[in-house]
């Protein structure tokens, strides 16, 4: 607990999150999913900024907001972001970056495909957000699920302990009634450590 107070306090003098873990000892890491979009509601430009430090041995949900990422370099190639916002203490705000790729370059997005099948081919990705997500068990559906539908999303950099790139597009929100409206992403940015192989993210 001492480390991880001493490591958390560094980060942003000493990089302490950017050094090699072992597997049983923990390292905080900051992270970051930030984009300007309209639509969940609303019809001026709201900000989602998920920009806070984290776990790369066990992420939990907690009452911060979070970034993380996660590496696939084993077929199937895949790269994924998440990011978080609390609202309470069950309900969050939060984005999910997935990409068929394991190295730098530029992809487009096949929403259809979601979950990143290997049929959906080596170049797509796709971008989920969720506002009002519950992460205890509901009746109570999720308020927004919105997905980008056209666009591009690009890794910038990319190691077993970094990612960065950019996103951005047009797609639909789906209410839980089942009604639909436009969804837009600008200036999507991530930059986050990447969680320890064979860790999981946290699961929406």
């Amino acid at each position: 607990m001492k480390r991880l107070l001493k490591c958390a306090a560094a980060l942003l003098v000493a990089g302490c999150g950017a050094t090699e873990p072992n597997q049983g000892e923990d390292t905080l890491v900051p992270g970051s999913v930030f984009f300007d979009f309209i639509g969940a509601g609303a019809s001026v430009s709201r900000k989602f900024d998920a920009t806070g430090t984290v776990s790369i041995l066990d992420p939990q949900w907690g009452t911060t907001p979070m970034a993380i990422g996660e590496l696939n370099t084993a077929r199937p190639l895949r790269t994924s972001i998440l990011g978080g916002i609390p609202q309470t203490d069950t309900i969050w705000d939060q984005a999910l970056v997935r990409v068929n790729r394991a190295s730098v370059g530029t992809s487009t997005y096949k929403t259809t495909c979601f979950g990143i099948a290997p049929e959906c081919g080596a170049d797509s990705s796709a971008v989920q957000v969720e506002f009002g997500a519950r992460h205890v068990p509901s009746t109570v559906m999720t308020r927004y699920v919105c997905s980008i539908l056209q666009g591009t999303l690009t890794i910038t950099t990319l190691t077993t302990r970094h990612a960065t790139g950019t996103f951005s597009g047009t797609g639909l929100c789906t209410e839980p009634n089942n009604v639909q409206t436009p969804f837009t992403v600008t200036n999507g940015v991530f930059d986050v450590g990447i969680i320890i192989p064979g860790k999981p993210l946290p699961k929406g």
